[in-house]
């Protein structure tokens, strides 16, 4: 089945391809029976006692407020969204289509190692510090996806290498599993010049640091690797641009 959705795949616009990767997913994770497990945007959400926080710059760009305004509408979808024990957030559910027609401004994404400009660009902020909060805190990552390309330098980066979580709707999702002891959520503030993402819960939740090791490969690759309390938790390969930002 999938070799033959492969093969309408290659045959159709953009959209319906993105249409048939909805279907495809969507038919896997009711066979595996994930999808019971999916968070909806019908979850209720409500504050919990925050327990910590992560800071990122939000950098200037000739696109930046569009990036805000994106993050903002991505963020309501997510913010203070109640998981509990056993369920999933996945990006995707929650944010949906990043598309003009929901309201997403044209911003700047890396896509196939190239910057571009797109609807919903700059999304991939929000997922990355999500996903870091989220190995902080100890929980289970189902889905993440690195970027290929490395486009920042030690002064732009805002964020680890590594900690990164590109999302693309219908091809790459983030999907992270409460398998904590308590009901949780992600607090988001968005200002002027910062994405701040809290760990709320009721229940004590301690903060678990992550360290990144980099390893100089050939050809202006790099590797990195994860490690939390001296356990590999990833392994991620960049390839590096230089000095773009």
């Amino acid at each position: 089945m999938k070799k033959i959705l492969r093969a309408l795949g290659r045959r159709l616009p953009a959209h319906a391809k993105v249409r048939l990767r909805l279907l495809w997913r969507s038919y896997q994770d009711h066979r595996t029976g994930i999808a019971r497990q999916f968070i909806t945007r019908n979850a209720p959400q409500q504050p919990l006692h925050p327990q910590w926080q992560l800071t990122q710059p939000i950098l200037p760009s000739p696109q930046v407020e569009a990036k805000r305004h994106n993050l903002r509408l991505a963020a309501a979808a997510i913010h203070q969204r109640i998981i509990q024990p056993g369920q999933i957030l996945s990006f995707a559910q929650l944010v949906g289509a990043p598309i003009a027609e929901r309201g997403f401004q044209q911003g700047r994404m890396l896509l196939n190692g190239q910057i571009s400009s797109v609807e919903g660009g700059g999304l991939c902020q929000l997922s990355g510090i999500l996903y870091l909060a989220a190995l902080q805190a100890g929980l289970s990552i189902l889905e993440r996806h690195p970027h290929s390309t490395d486009i920042y330098t030690d002064t732009t980066r805002f964020a680890p290498l590594g900690s990164d979580a590109t999302v693309v709707y219908g091809y790459k999702d983030l999907r992270i599993l409460n398998n904590g002891p308590a009901p949780l959520c992600f607090a988001i503030d968005i200002d002027q010049n910062s994405l701040i993402v809290k760990l709320c819960s009721q229940h004590p939740w301690p903060r678990q640091p992550i360290h990144y090791q980099a390893s100089r490969l050939h050809n202006n690759w790099i590797e990195i690797t994860g490690t939390r309390s001296g356990t590999i938790i990833s392994i991620d390969r960049y390839h590096r641009l230089g000095h773009q930002h």
